[in-house]
């Protein structure tokens, strides 16, 4: 085994690596490793992840996305491995009352479990042709995958602008607890 500084390590075959200080590494795996160490020696390999198929899936990962089917939402019954992801979509708005209604209706639909509202956010954008500045709201909603469309569609219906900003981002992790909040609440049963 040779680290990425191009020092030698010894493998015993049974599991652990001896760096080139001596000092024992545990690891479950045999063959080539690359142990990369930016003091010129070795730095110990260490993960908590867990072997999958061959691989290694990292600590937090614990959900591959998987289709849902509509029973499965009807009833409640998603397993760890079926989940489907939440979403954080930004929206920014002219005025509090146009985003509180778009708040609404976006909750009230069940196209997002919940809304912020975070006022004085300053825009500056070209519009044609011209660098604009407004001072706006930006509305940050929580949803889930099955919901993006529907929810850019009634942004896009009842917003005041031409061209509403609309961005999604998919949420990689959080709070167990709330993100299933979210998907429950906007499961089409809730």
């Amino acid at each position: 085994i040779q680290s990425s500084s191009g020092n030698d390590s010894q493998h015993s075959g049974s599991g652990n690596i001896q760096s080139s200080s001596g000092n024992d590494i545990q690891h479950p795996d045999s063959g080539n490793i690359q142990i990369p160490g930016d003091d010129g020696g070795v730095t110990p390999h260490v993960h908590s992840g867990q072997h999958t198929n061959g691989g290694i899936q990292p600590p937090g990962i614990d959900t591959i996305e998987q289709p849902v089917s509509t029973s499965q939402m009807a009833t409640g019954n998603l397993s760890v491995t079926d989940r489907e992801s939440c979403y954080v979509t930004l929206v920014t708005c002219p005025s509090i009352e146009v985003a509180k209604t778009l708040s609404r209706g976006v909750v009230e639909n069940k196209l997002a479990a919940c809304v912020n509202i975070v006022p004085q956010v300053i825009s500056i954008f070209e519009w044609e042709g011209k660098i604009e500045e407004e001072q706006e709201l930006l509305m940050i909603i929580k949803s889930s995958n099955s919901k993006l469309k529907i929810l850019a569609n009634y942004i896009d219906k009842n917003h005041p602008y031409d061209v509403p900003e609309v961005i999604s981002m998919k949420i990689e992790d959080g709070s167990t607890s709330y993100l299933d909040w979210i998907r429950k609440t906007c499961s089409p049963t809730t």
